[in-house]
């Protein structure tokens, strides 16, 4: 569980980092309840996904959403360091 309170604090940071300075009490609020909200529907779907597929289709459905996300991060890395050059 330590490690759940470490991811929480970076992405509470970030969180913060990314809010506007006038307005940063509610952009924090709406993105915390975004998260929350998203991870009580992700267990619902996986839940409903497992029923009905199986848990070795909901696996695999979880390992092709983990590598679009690790193509995006890279892609997105690429796009900063593209614009950071001149």
């Amino acid at each position: 569980m330590a490690w759940f309170i470490t991811v929480q604090s970076v992405l509470s940071t970030v969180m913060m980092d990314k809010s506007r300075v006038e307005t940063a009490g509610t952009d924090y609020t709406f993105q915390t309840s975004v998260v929350y909200f998203s991870t009580i529907l992700a267990g619902a779907i996986g839940g409903i996904i497992a029923e009905h597929l199986g848990y070795q289709s909901l696996f695999l459905i979880c390992i092709a959403i983990s590598c679009i996300n690790v193509v995006a991060i890279i892609k997105g890395l690429h796009s900063l360091d593209s614009m950071r050059s001149p």
